[in-house]
């Protein structure tokens, strides 16, 4: 039997404007259930206390709720099965919900009370600069000692906020910090769509979801703000319903309007409730809700088979939520470099290749998408149970290698998994500016069958050729090694020295178009089969965002589309298509196109269907077997 999965959807409560805990009933009547949703984010601390002339008489800090109206709100809203959580906590106010009210309101509620939510922790102590509150721990040591103490604060806050455990606290960011959250004992990741790119967070924010078991992942949508605030432009009113629909797709199983629902801002002049714009927004928001109650998504979220790790003490966060590693503005060997430009791949990988890039191999064009249409990002530093539950690994950005990650990717390739990284992921330093210290002193044999000589490394600009892989489905640049082109010549870079044991070569060195002795060139490329799975090593000890990025995302590239070609089901079409797979083969079919039409189909093996869709529609399609089966059952 296939389940439903239940989809939470509404706006949030007393964030910019104060609200009167009297009137919250009514609000949640109005803006919540008589627009068909059932889910509201209450943000307590922002009532209003003022005075008979309007003036604010308490600090917001020293603010405290009457208590009845916490009962009376989760009485109402468990009456009505609408959901709800709280927002605040950290170092924000919390209206003086303690533990003991907390208990009160999850007895009241039961599983309407989802969560405490705690928001841009990441932001604030592990990204931003001192001006948004956080003071200044600098100068740190290394890697670990701000990963710490960013893990130490967010544990604190979490134990306070829960009620020492009695309700969920759950985490909001708009950067890429939610699993260190969650590894400090936070829960039910949430992105903060447009604030950062709604695509990569919500696979930061699922990966996140699998890689600590949450029961769910959220999608926060404060449109009056991002975007550039220009509310009335037509692409960012088009680009709304979008981040509903993608969010979709994507297995979100909350989503909540911070902003935009009753008035927006354009330009520093407030567009009042009647104002067409305003009215839209409230149109796509019931709209999507009569789409969630009228589309049975299967539980479980999406299938995926990719997943991007991000590594060890690594710090990078994007868009504007960062620009130095771990709040460490004032020292240079903080900011943005190698390591960090590498997750810029995810930025290619959106767009399917064009039709002259030689290297984009099969029957049809897969190369648009990972098999399934997603994929996650997930930390290194979890168990071979989590990643076992992908086909490929890919490592991006930095990391500090240690025998605990390096034993379970061993563990990951023997059970049949497919592992691809540099030889600067096997670097143990936890220093930005430390000096190369591979893992075994080199020695990987039991993982890529070679042996790796940091120190006496080759700096060269040769480009690399390229044999058959040893893995079956992987379809590398092939050219005759003797005579031919080398690709990738983009630079000087930095390569161990190999040694082979069990591995093959699949990708040499070299700066001719003859070679009389193919066999001397360096390795670029090594391969080598461990039980039922296989480990790949570009043997790169520079970070591939700059001389070494081309060759480091065209085979990441090929990776996506090997995994696509493998999968039962393919997905293809224009460049601005988006889709995803649940169980009972159910598809979703996105055109992100703002503009135009476009062609989808959908390859079963044994059958194609080929769709139609309209700019911005997303489509669910069942086979008809499947549709029976859900529904009978």
């Amino acid at each position: 039997m296939i389940e439903r999965d239940i989809v939470k959807h509404g706006v949030k409560i007393g964030e910019y404007a104060p609200f009167c805990p009297e009137k919250v009933i009514d609000m949640i009547n109005e803006k919540c259930i008589a627009r068909g949703m059932n889910y509201i984010n209450l943000a307590p601390a922002q009532y209003s206390t003022a005075d008979a002339s309007g003036n604010e008489n308490v600090p917001a800090s020293e603010k405290v709720l009457p208590e009845h109206f916490l009962y009376e709100w989760a009485k109402h809203c468990a009456d009505n099965k609408i959901y709800f959580a709280f927002n605040g906590g950290g170092d924000r106010p919390t209206g003086g919900i303690d533990a003991e009210k907390l208990k009160k309101i999850k007895e009241i509620a039961g599983e309407y009370f989802l969560s405490y939510n705690l928001s841009e922790l990441g932001s604030v102590y592990a990204n931003k600069g001192s001006g948004y509150g956080c003071p200044y721990k600098e100068p740190w040591k290394d890697l670990q000692q701000p990963k710490d103490n960013f893990i130490n604060i967010v544990r604190k806050f979490g134990e306070e906020n829960s009620g020492g455990g009695v309700v969920e606290t759950s985490l909001l960011e708009s950067g890429a910090h939610m699993s260190f959250e969650c590894e400090a004992g936070l829960s039910f990741p949430t992105f903060e769509s447009l604030a950062g790119d709604t695509e990569i967070g919500t696979a930061f924010a699922r990966g996140t979801q699998r890689a600590y078991n949450c029961e769910r992942f959220g999608l926060y949508i404060p449109h009056n703000w991002y975007g550039g605030q220009r509310n009335e432009d037509p692409l960012k009113i088009k680009r709304f319903m979008l981040s509903y629909y993608h969010g979709y797709l994507s297995g979100c199983g909350v989503f909540v309007l911070e902003s935009a629902d009753e008035k927006i801002n354009t330009h520093g002049t407030d567009l009042g409730y009647d104002n067409p714009i305003s009215a839209y927004y409230r149109k796509c928001m019931e709209d999507f809700a009569k789409f969630t109650k009228a589309d049975f998504r299967p539980a479980g979220g999406p299938k995926v088979k990719v997943a991007f790790v991000r590594g060890n003490l690594d710090g990078y966060s994007f868009r504007h939520t960062g620009s130095s590693l771990w709040r460490g503005h004032m020292q240079e060997e903080f900011g943005y470099a190698a390591p960090e430009y590498t997750w810029r791949v995810l930025d290619v990988i959106k767009h399917k290749k064009t039709w002259a890039e030689t290297h984009n191999y099969g029957e049809v064009d897969l190369s648009g998408a990972p098999a399934y249409g997603l994929y996650d990002v997930i930390p290194a530093n979890v168990g071979v149970e989590i990643f076992s539950k992908y086909d490929y690994l890919i490592f991006v950005g930095w990391n500090t290698m240690t025998d605990e990650i390096y034993e379970n990717l061993k563990a990951y390739v023997k059970q049949g998994g497919r592992l691809f990284m540099t030889a600067a992921h096997l670097n143990t330093t936890n220093k930005r500016t430390g000096e190369m210290s591979l893992i075994r002193n080199g020695d990987v044999s039991d993982l890529f069958g070679c042996k790796l000589d940091a120190e006496n490394a080759i700096h060269t600009e040769d480009g690399s050729k390229f044999t058959e892989s040893i893995v079956p489905e992987f379809k590398w640049c092939k050219a005759l090694v003797d005579m031919s082109d080398p690709f990738f010549a983009d630079g000087y870079a930095d390569y161990a020295k190999v040694e082979l044991t069990t591995g093959v070569i699949t990708a040499r060195l070299a700066n001719a178009f003859r070679i009389k002795n193919p066999d001397a060139l360096p390795a670029s490329l090594v391969e080598n089969k461990v039980g039922d799975g296989y480990a790949v090593l570009m043997t790169s000890l520079d970070y591939p965002s700059g001389a070494n990025f081309a060759m480091y995302c065209t085979l990441v590239r090929e990776i996506l589309t090997a995994s696509h070609r493998q999968a039962h089901i393919k997905v293809y079409g224009a460049d601005s298509l988006r889709f995803s797979v649940y169980e009972g083969d159910k598809v979703y079919l996105l055109n992100t196109d703002f503009d135009n039409k476009i062609f989808a189909t959908v390859d079963y093996g044994t059958e194609k269907k080929e769709f139609v869709l309209n700019p911005g529609e997303l489509k669910p399609v069942e086979r008809e077997e499947c549709y029976e089966r859900i529904f009978n059952s």
